[in-house]
């Protein structure tokens, strides 16, 4: 979710994206945000400048499975959304913005992560505004772009224009990998300006050590 929320920290969501996913009802969506300036600041907004970099470490950008199983159905069930947002969202919203168009569906963090969320289908078609990098769990299969780190596939974590891509032989805590460690600390003094602005994508071999691509 952290990734997520990065992610979304530099892209630009205006009205075109929201019609580009919600078609005709689009323009009922529109119509409720604008007349509720908070409403309207949580979903149309712009890429903030004061992020110049991202990094991705094992971000679900077009969702994962786990979301929608029964694991994400028992999540679904104990958790409570807080009654003074529960309250604020108009029902109007909620039925237009339902998959079904039929009931007022409010969206749990859970379903939010599953591959069928409007917000994957609206971000991935959406340009990021920053130079951004990916690091990416393996859990050891060698078989990317079929691998997963267990819980992200690579196909949702994989992102086409990132600056570099790193994959670890890790599960879902790649954070916590020395070789994923050690990719952050190079990011962060490119970032600084102490190596050269032009390095070599970098992905690893089966061992899990890095080389350039």
């Amino acid at each position: 979710m952290g990734g997520i929320i990065s992610r979304l920290q530099v892209t630009d969501v205006d009205p075109s994206a929201y019609k580009a996913i919600f078609g005709k009802r689009a323009e009922t969506l529109l119509k409720i945000l604008k007349s509720d300036p908070k409403l309207k600041s949580a979903f149309l907004f712009g890429s903030n400048p004061a992020v110049k970099r991202v990094i991705f470490i094992s971000t679900p950008h077009r969702g994962s499975a786990i979301a929608s199983g029964g694991l994400g159905a028992l999540g679904d069930r104990i958790i409570k959304l807080p009654s003074v947002l529960a309250h604020r969202i108009p029902k109007t919203l909620l039925i237009a913005a339902s998959p079904n168009e039929k009931r007022a569906w409010i969206p749990t963090s859970i379903d939010g992560l599953s591959p069928k969320s409007p917000l994957f289908k609206m971000t991935d078609n959406l340009p990021l505004h920053a130079p951004y990098h990916s690091i990416i769990g393996d859990r050891g299969k060698g078989d990317t772009p079929n691998s997963s780190d267990g819980v992200v596939p690579y196909w949702s974590s994989h992102l086409a224009n990132a600056q570099s891509e790193l994959i670890v032989p890790t599960g879902h805590g790649a954070l916590n990998s020395p070789l994923a460690i050690a990719e952050v600390r190079r990011i962060l003094r490119l970032h600084a300006g102490l190596h050269e602005a032009a390095l070599p994508k970098r992905i690893t071999d089966g061992s899990g050590v890095p080389r350039d691509r």
